[in-house]
């Protein structure tokens, strides 16, 4: 009988100390705090110290081990993986409606500005889109009554923001109209641009040729005994100095003579025929 009573006792005993947790972060925690707290005073070896000092930490260690249970289990069952803690984290509930007004606020503000842009962004826009026609479905079904079909005649009241959409966007194609005239005012003088182009090519590339001819050297920097020669090249280099006349003509023959008649030319067959006669 004494013997079963020492036995309950004991068990009551071992009930009573075992410390439930939930996790084994926190208990290795509070030993870590518990072990860098303890000083041994009356010791005066550092190392005889540090011993004494890690030999407290096993020896806590193990007794904390053995009086305390994790969900209902020994330190020994709970595996390493499962050590993990649930932090609390609290919801501040009028911080939390605080920032969802100001969201709100924020999404009518975008709406707005966007609304006013002279140039809005493509996805911008479609948000921009889907969300007006989302406001102008629920204000439609809000005025409408359940029971009735709308009309199809029926013109149904814009919003507000729909509106001001609307005339930006008649002012853009008003802009785009009259940049499209422009345009086509301007237009009219390419093809006369474009002669001017080719004169001025043809011009530049006789000038590369001639730059390293000596008829080229006698005509800009003649020497002593060259200045009758260049004297006598002094028509050529009138010719030279010509602008060439435009090549825009309708009427084919006259434009083979101007053609032939033009500066260029005229040197080009000059050569020609110089070359033939030597």
């Amino acid at each position: 009988m004494s013997s079963m009573e020492s036995e309950n006792s004991d068990e009551l005993k071992k009930s009573n100390t075992i410390i439930c947790c939930c996790s084994k972060s926190n208990i290795e925690q509070a030993n870590r705090r518990v072990c860098l707290k303890t000083v041994f005073t009356d010791v005066n070896d550092d190392e005889l110290g540090e011993r004494l000092r890690k030999r407290f930490e096993e020896i806590y260690s193990s007794a904390i081990h053995e009086n305390v249970s994790i969900d209902q289990k020994t330190w020994s069952e709970v595996a390493e993986e499962d050590n993990s803690t649930i932090d609390f984290d609290p919801v501040d509930s009028s911080l939390k409606e605080k920032m969802d007004e100001k969201i709100v606020e924020l999404d009518d503000l975008i709406v707005e500005t966007s609304g006013k842009r002279k140039m809005i962004p493509p996805q911008t826009a479609r948000q921009l889109a889907k969300l007006m026609k989302a406001k102008r479905k629920s204000s439609v079904f809000s005025m409408q009554a359940p029971d009735n079909k709308p009309s199809l005649t029926q013109r149904l009241p814009l919003d507000e923001k729909v509106g001001i959409i609307l005339k930006n966007w008649l002012r853009h194609r008003e802009k785009l109209e009259a940049s499209c005239k422009g345009f086509e005012s301007s237009s009219k003088s390419l093809p006369a641009m474009e002669d001017k182009v080719s004169r001025l090519k043809d011009a530049l590339s006789l000038s590369n040729s001639m730059a390293s001819s000596y008829t080229y050297r006698v005509l800009q920097k003649p020497l002593p005994d060259e200045a009758l020669l260049a004297t006598s090249l002094t028509p050529l280099k009138k010719r030279l100095e010509e602008t060439p006349e435009s090549r825009t003509t309708k009427n084919p023959e006259v434009a083979e003579k101007v053609r032939r008649g033009h500066p260029i030319n005229r040197y080009h067959l000059g050569q020609r025929l110089q070359a033939k006669t030597r």
